[in-house]
């Protein structure tokens, strides 16, 4: 006669071993999961865009330029004695950049209606 295969539940005990019961079972919180988010979309700060790619359909050069203006913030990671770092720009002053020329360009000039 085949052996009869039975799935065991939560309290079903493996043989020899007593059955929890499920008051007493543990009430820890859930393992956190990492981010499938990608930095970009999840964070104030993101790395300036690789040669040939844009933000917010800003260029890479126009954004180096924003950057030495002083028209958005940045900062340069970068370890002592490194020639190298990683430059991140903080999206809300891009934001801004962009929310203030807008907000130039669709302005009523003075007299008009």
């Amino acid at each position: 006669m085949p052996k009869k295969n039975i799935a065991r539940g939560a309290n079903n005990a493996a043989p020899g071993k007593p059955a929890v019961p499920e008051s007493s079972q543990s009430t820890h919180e859930p393992v956190r999961r990492f981010t499938t988010v990608p930095i970009e979309q999840d964070s104030e700060w993101v790395r300036l865009p690789l040669p040939g790619q844009s933000l917010y359909g800003l260029r890479r050069t126009f954004l180096c330029e924003l950057a030495l203006r002083g028209k958005i913030k940045s900062v340069n990671l970068r370890e002592v004695g490194k020639a190298r770092g990683v430059r991140l720009l903080y999206k809300p002053s891009i934001l801004a950049f962009i929310e203030e020329k807008a907000a130039a360009q669709n302005a009523k000039p003075p007299g008009g209606e």
